[in-house]
């Protein structure tokens, strides 16, 4: 069966389309945007790509209702239609969609599979406040959950769609970003099969990231949450 790809959206109006394009260049399969009524039209346009994709299913929600929460909706939905392969990835282009076979390789003999930016060959190259305050943060959350895993806070991964389900129907915290490292928790604790691959991480083709200190707040905040619950799930 085919991978289906998740794609979350706030106002990407500007790199949708060309990421969807590169994608399709590269791997055939599925897609779910889920746009959070986005008031730059990226809504529109991505309803536009699926009036030629048959392939493609936009769901448009009422407003900006969290990361985490997209990516729920996304992927119940392509487990509902049975996806064996599930992919989470930024719409925004700083994940790069020629890494995605290897990443889909390794998923065949993996539970999930993470593009890391902290294992050899992985890079960060975008501007230093930014990079210094991930780096920081991950080191944090390692010190917390666990040195297994280098990445906790990336957004780029591969799913078998079987222990996905699994993952899913665990209660978790994070409904924004958080989220992300909320799942691999999730997925250590189910004793998941794990690896990361590197990933040379890019900044956004256009428009402004979305980085905030709200967001490396939640991130220590939840990483806290995890490891008071960490006997328990």
């Amino acid at each position: 069966m085919l991978p289906w790809i998740v794609l979350p959206t706030y106002n990407e109006a500007e790199n949708l389309a060309l990421l969807v394009g590169e994608l399709q260049r590269i791997v055939e399969a599925n897609f779910v945007i889920v746009d959070d009524h986005s008031p730059d039209g990226t809504g529109a346009i991505a309803d536009q790509l699926a009036e030629h994709n048959q392939r493609m299913v936009v769901l448009h929600r009422s407003g900006k209702l969290g990361l985490g929460s997209a990516y729920q909706e996304g992927f119940r939905l392509a487990l509902t239609h049975g996806a064996t392969i599930v992919v989470q990835m930024d719409a925004d282009g700083s994940h790069d969609p020629k890494l995605l076979p290897a990443l889909l390789h390794q998923a065949e003999s993996h539970d999930m599979v993470i593009a890391s930016r902290y294992i050899r060959g992985g890079s960060f190259p975008i501007v230093w406040y930014r990079r210094w305050i991930s780096m920081v943060g991950n080191y944090y959350i390692r010190l917390l959950l666990g040195w297994s895993i280098r990445d906790w806070s990336t957004g780029y991964k591969v799913w078998q769609g079987g222990f996905l389900q699994r993952v899913m129907t665990v209660p978790s915290n994070g409904v924004g970003y958080a989220w992300l490292m909320e799942m691999t928790w999730i997925t250590r604790k189910l004793q998941g099969r794990i690896i990361e691959v590197p990933m040379r991480f890019q900044e956004r083709r256009s428009g402004q990231s979305k980085f905030s200190w709200r967001i490396a707040t939640e991130d220590i905040l939840v990483a806290w949450k995890l490891f008071w619950r960490r006997s328990n799930l």
